[in-house]
């Protein structure tokens, strides 16, 4: 049993477990595409995971929530996203308590829309390692029904609740050390599953009704068609036709004045063996990746300098060159981070709203790349000729 057959509307962009441990994701037309360098990557943890998972689904919290169509529409609609009771008092931490009943609160928290779940669960971090994720929360269809969940629970479900299937969304790293969560492997998956949350205000839960089964294809690089779906969809609210970006006017427009002022003038251009060092575009094919040379350019910025402020709301992502940049979070402690090190392949805090204010210690060079540029470039090298 596939997962569309548990679900009419598969969301696109969301990560997914196979019963042969692959790692893919579902685009909008509810083709399944396989991630080859992340299932490789996982291939012996996936295969562990899963045996310890179905031979006990509540051991070591492997399963953080479940996904259903319920029968009765709720605010965001019928698909409903609902959080396990440890996650929901880690989420919500009420008091300290651990054990015993949930609070009112922390009951009427735990249901949500399917993004909104992924968007908490990717965010999440402890406060004692705040770099180092706690969830990669991914799909798997347990071939199960709602009563068979909330049983398990020691609830008895609902009459009309009984033979609704469901999809287990498990934490694939639920059982991966501090150290080891903090592995590239493990950022490349993190980074990955943020890209489907791209557009926050703007999602739309799927109403697709295209019933066809899907098909199942080997794509490096999985999230271009969902991206370009994204672009298409004329119901967004916002006549936008991401292809067309044009990227000097969100420089112009969609702006951060403190990293804006360090562009490099005459413009300069990154190469793309550079690029390549990025975890991000390790996956692009050769016509992505000239596209973003042709549109990334390089900023440099003396030492001593602030180039984001903690709280930032923005869209855009940077890239360390070269030189070294010094993070440092709400509570105070610091972390360094050095252009052509492991720390330096992914965009420097990313999460947003921006959880560290990001400083230069020696002179440094970087990339400064909006969402809708790299939209853009994914866009239309995925769209078919005329």
């Amino acid at each position: 049993m596939q997962l569309t057959d548990v679900l009419t509307d598969i969301p696109a962009g969301l990560y997914v477990l196979t019963a042969d441990g692959e790692l893919g994701i579902y685009d909008a037309q509810r083709q399944l595409h396989i991630d080859v360098p992340l299932t490789r990557a996982f291939a012996e943890h996936n295969r562990a995971f899963l045996r310890s998972y179905l031979q006990d689904p509540l051991a070591e919290d492997r399963r953080v929530a479940i996904l259903f169509e319920s029968r009765e529409s709720r605010a965001w609609g019928h698909l409903t996203f609902s959080l396990e009771d440890s996650v929901v008092r880690s989420l919500y931490p009420a008091g300290g308590r651990a054990h015993g009943a949930l609070t009112a609160f922390q009951q009427k928290s735990r249901s949500m829309s399917v993004y909104r779940g992924m968007e908490l669960l990717l965010d999440y971090r402890h406060e004692s390692s705040p770099d180092i994720p706690v969830y990669c929360p991914v799909l798997f269809n347990p071939q199960s029904t709602l009563s068979a969940r909330v049983s398990a629970l020691g609830h008895e479900p609902q009459e009309q609740e009984r033979d609704i299937p469901v999809l287990d969304v498990l934490n694939l790293i639920a059982v991966v050390s501090a150290a080891r969560g903090a592995s590239p492997a493990v950022l490349a998956l993190v980074d990955r599953m943020r890209q489907g949350l791209i557009h926050k205000g703007q999602r739309r839960e799927s109403r697709l009704s295209i019933q066809s089964e899907h098909s199942y294809t080997d794509a490096p690089a999985p999230d271009a068609e969902a991206y370009a779906e994204i672009a298409r969809d004329k119901r967004l609210g916002r006549a936008v036709t991401l292809p067309h970006v044009d990227e000097r006017r969100l420089h112009e427009t969609d702006h951060v004045e403190t990293v804006e002022r360090w562009l490099k003038i005459p413009h300069h251009q990154v190469g793309m063996e550079r690029l390549r060092a990025f975890v991000q575009f390790q996956g692009f094919d050769e016509a992505h990746l000239v596209k973003l040379t042709a549109r990334c350019l390089i900023y440099t910025a003396p030492a001593g300098v602030r180039l984001l402020e903690r709280g930032l709301r923005d869209a855009w992502n940077l890239y360390l060159l070269e030189g070294a940049l010094m993070l440092t979070p709400a509570d105070g402690a610091t972390l360094r981070i050095d252009g052509g090190t492991d720390k330096a392949a992914y965009p420097v805090a990313f999460l947003k709203p921006r959880k560290y204010t990001v400083e230069t210690l020696t002179p440094v060079s970087f990339l400064w790349v909006h969402d809708l540029l790299l939209e853009a470039v994914l866009g239309e090298t995925s769209r078919p000729a005329g």
